[in-house]
């Protein structure tokens, strides 16, 4: 049987001494959650903030009114505020923030249901990402949250063939 991408995340950053964080807006919790079913998570989760709305984004995250108006929460801009304010509050080695369009509503030409931007940031090194997921809610969630770790992964992966290399 096939480990969980998120375990296997766990497992690597676990034995790198790597942290994490995350902000969460579309998957409300489920990052945080996915990784605190396994045994040890205490050793790489530092913690997360559920900001659904854009108050909280603004209140919490300190997402600017402006880049909201502007770009919208479904935005690279609206991610990467919020992990800069989800850095500035939680100390960890590798954060993600996702902000998206779950649906049934809320779509648009531009942003359809599924659109998903992705913000990442590792060790100061930040990259943002628009992914659109087909299917319902459930499977849009369940897809940005194993797309999220599958790319967590990959970077703890990098960053530990790197080491090994020093």
């Amino acid at each position: 049987m096939n480990k969980p991408v998120s375990l296997k995340f766990l497992e690597t950053a676990r034995s790198a001494g790597i942290s994490a964080a995350f902000a969460e807006s579309i998957t409300a919790g489920n990052l945080t959650s996915e990784l605190v079913q396994y045994p040890g998570a205490s050793a790489v989760l530092r913690g997360g903030v559920t900001a659904y709305s854009n108050e909280v984004k603004r209140s919490v995250l300190g997402v600017q009114q402006s880049t909201l108006d502007e770009f919208g929460a479904v935005s690279s801009q609206t991610v990467t505020e919020m992990l800069k304010g989800l850095s500035a509050q939680i100390k960890a080695d590798i954060y993600a923030a996702v902000s998206g369009v779950a649906g049934p509503d809320g779509g648009t030409a531009e942003k359809p249901v599924g659109t998903v931007d992705i913000g990442f940031m590792f060790r100061d090194q930040l990259t943002t990402e628009r992914v659109v997921f087909p299917g319902n809610r459930e499977e849009i969630i369940k897809a940005c949250v194993e797309h999220v770790y599958t790319r967590l992964l990959e970077e703890v992966e990098k960053a530990c063939g790197s080491l090994l290399q020093q």
